[in-house]
């Protein structure tokens, strides 16, 4: 069974060609003063999370490291959350997939 064609996105938002996918997890990252970027030790870089599909475009205008979230939305109606952390490709809005199957 190919998990890809048995969930949807719940959000149908967020799902973008990364060049880097980064292990670690946005709950490992150190806090900052902006509840929306973390800092990483590792690449010494801020991790911006991405709530909506515009945060995402913006972050990967101006090449910055993201997290985003995904509530995916299982046939038997179980859901998993699925976090994706790294560096967008430079891909521009109308480029990104997104999983909007109905």
């Amino acid at each position: 069974m190919n998990m890809r064609e048995n969930y949807k996105d719940e959000q149908g938002f967020l799902n973008c060609e990364m060049e880097f996918e980064c292990p670690k997890n946005w709950f490992e990252l150190e806090l900052t003063s902006s509840h929306r970027v973390k800092h990483c030790n590792t690449c010494n870089k801020g991790v911006y999370l991405c709530i909506t599909q515009e945060d995402l475009d913006k972050s990967i205008e101006e090449k910055r490291c993201v997290a985003f979230f995904k509530v995916l939305k299982l046939e038997d109606e179980r859901r998993i959350f699925h976090m994706t952390a790294g560096f967008p490709s430079g891909l521009r809005r109308n480029h990104l997939k997104t999983f909007l199957e109905e």
